[in-house]
């Protein structure tokens, strides 16, 4: 756990007592307490969600444009419980500058396709090829199933190996 997650306990454990103290202790109206009471409960569940993606939780947002995949993980759909399933996806985003300087986990819907593709791109990391991903927007319009929408962005997904370097000339 690191000092911005427990200053953040803290923070809300006196904000806690405070709230406390004032329900206890004070002659403000009961709708006021209520509302306090309220707006501090729905603070906690806001910060939860908020925190969830700076401990290292696989976020829905967006992948990048380009990508470098460093690992994938696929929970197919359960029709006996009605799971949906998921993909996560562990990636670095490349920038014109360079890759990104820490990984960053990615949760998506689950797409039969992009599965098969994951397949095929974690054979090739098996086998020492770097693969590169490339997400490209969609137009509202496009044949897509609703499993593959996330992030209320569609994207199409592919992924290829990692060019060999240009080096220059002797």
């Amino acid at each position: 756990m690191n000092e911005t997650v427990l200053g953040i306990i803290v923070g809300y454990a006196a904000l806690g007592a405070l709230l406390l103290v004032m329900c206890l202790e004070t002659r403000f109206s009961a709708w006021l307490k209520t509302l306090a009471i309220l707006v501090v409960a729905a603070f906690y569940f806001y910060t939860y969600d908020a925190l969830l993606a700076a401990l290292g939780w696989p976020t829905h947002a967006p992948i990048p444009s380009r990508f470098q995949l460093l690992s994938s993980w696929v929970n197919e759909p359960d029709k006996k419980t009605g799971e949906k399933g998921s993909i996560e996806l562990w990636a670095v985003t490349l920038t014109e500058a360079g890759p990104a300087r820490s990984p960053r986990a990615y949760r998506l819907a689950y797409d039969e396709q992009l599965h098969q593709q994951l397949d095929e791109a974690n054979r090739q990391l098996r086998n020492g090829l770097i693969q590169v991903g490339r997400a490209e927007p969609m137009g509202e319009d496009a044949e897509l199933p609703d499993s593959a929408r996330f992030a209320d962005v569609r994207q199409r997904i592919e992924f290829a190996d990692l060019p060999d370097p240009e080096l220059p000339e002797k």
